[in-house]
């Protein structure tokens, strides 16, 4: 994570990350990071044997991703910083189109599994 201003607040505001968005957070990175490693040629049995490692590291910029998002939504919040709905509209075509959706479909998809809100704080972001 940048090294700016939101990661000195990071460092000054002390408050505890949810360790359920924390563990999230993480297993998505071992993710991200699995999926580079198979993409470059490294073997499964290769990857799984850094993946102790690879959890000790990703776990503090885990938790540094998930307090940052929490800065991030309250100044948005606190300063009215919102997405338009035509910028809503665009988002979701983007992640429609990535997915081979319809827009329809995604809006119905986000809607349905509570995920609006989350995309709303990302673009305020």
């Amino acid at each position: 994570m940048e090294e700016g201003l939101l990661g000195q607040l990071i460092k000054s505001v002390n408050f505890e990350a949810p360790t359920i968005m924390v563990d999230s957070e993480m297993d998505r990175l071992l993710k991200e990071t699995r999926s580079r490693l198979q993409h470059i040629g490294y073997k499964q049995d290769e990857i799984e044997k850094q993946e102790p490692a690879m959890k000790d590291r990703m776990k503090e910029e885990a938790v540094k991703r998930v307090k940052g998002f929490f800065i991030l939504e309250k100044v948005a919040e606190t300063e009215g910083i919102a997405p338009s709905e035509e910028e809503l509209n665009k988002r979701i075509e983007l992640l429609a189109a990535r997915s081979k959706r319809s827009a329809e479909e995604m809006k119905s998809y986000l809607t349905e599994n509570d995920l609006m809100e989350d995309i709303k704080a990302e673009m305020a972001q």
